[in-house]
């Protein structure tokens, strides 16, 4: 009799246990893939905003060879009304 109490009482605390590890090992699971996502989208918005940044959408260097061009085409254009 009292051998089945504790069989019981072992399955009733095994049980327990096992739902509580459940409980605890989804909340786990949940929150890792919260925190990776977070990493993804803040990694997505330093990536367009690098993108938008003035190194990749207007850089120095193109515009200099613009600016230099615009003179080029300037003193051509005047050249050629000295001319006519």
């Amino acid at each position: 009799m009292e051998h089945e109490q504790n069989d019981i009482f072992y399955d009733e605390v095994v049980a327990s246990d096992l739902a509580k590890f459940e409980k605890h090992y989804a909340v786990w699971k949940e929150s890792t893939v919260r925190f990776h996502k977070l990493k993804q989208e803040d990694a997505i918005l330093k990536f367009i905003e690098r993108l938008e940044s003035p190194e990749f959408v207007n850089p120095p260097s193109r515009v200099k060879i613009l600016s230099e061009f615009k003179a080029e085409q300037k003193s051509i254009y005047d050249t050629r009304l000295s001319l006519l």
